[in-house]
């Protein structure tokens, strides 16, 4: 009995490695899996986001302005003083423009920081190798 349904896979199998018979699509019922978003693409940003994230790319990528390091801060305040390179971008308020980067980095995958450096851990120390004062220590108070 289960043989002959391994011969019906095969012959299946090998029509298809053909072009004899084409694949079936699956049914419409059948959850498909959502597209993987290429962290190049600016399709997850609002245009706002967009040109946020372009201006500190900007900022960053001049020669002639030691950026590379600075924090967000200083970028927006380099941008105002010097501008940015489309010149029709209305630099927004710090507040909104580090939201707006903040959004950008994240689609394309360049946060500054990373959670822990993958410790899963809540310490790296134990708790044997912390040195406490007399009152830190709650055991002591016993």
């Amino acid at each position: 009995m289960s043989f002959s349904w391994k011969v019906q896979v095969i012959d299946i199998v090998s029509k298809i490695e053909k072009g004899e018979l084409k694949p079936e699509k699956p049914a419409e019922t059948e959850q498909k899996t959502p597209p993987v978003k290429e962290p190049a693409e600016d399709s997850g940003l609002t245009k706002a986001e967009r040109l946020a994230y372009q201006s500190y790319e900007y900022a960053i990528n001049t020669k002639e302005a030691e950026l590379s390091e600075a924090t967000d801060r200083q970028i927006h305040q380099w941008l105002k003083e010097n501008g940015c390179s489309d010149p029709d971008y209305c630099l927004p308020s710090f507040e909104t423009w580090s939201r707006y980067v903040r959004q950008g980095r994240w689609v394309h995958a360049t946060q500054k920081n990373t959670l822990r450096k993958g410790r899963t851990g809540r310490s790296i120390a134990k708790v044997d190798q912390i040195k406490f004062t007399s009152s830190q220590r709650s055991d002591e108070a016993d």
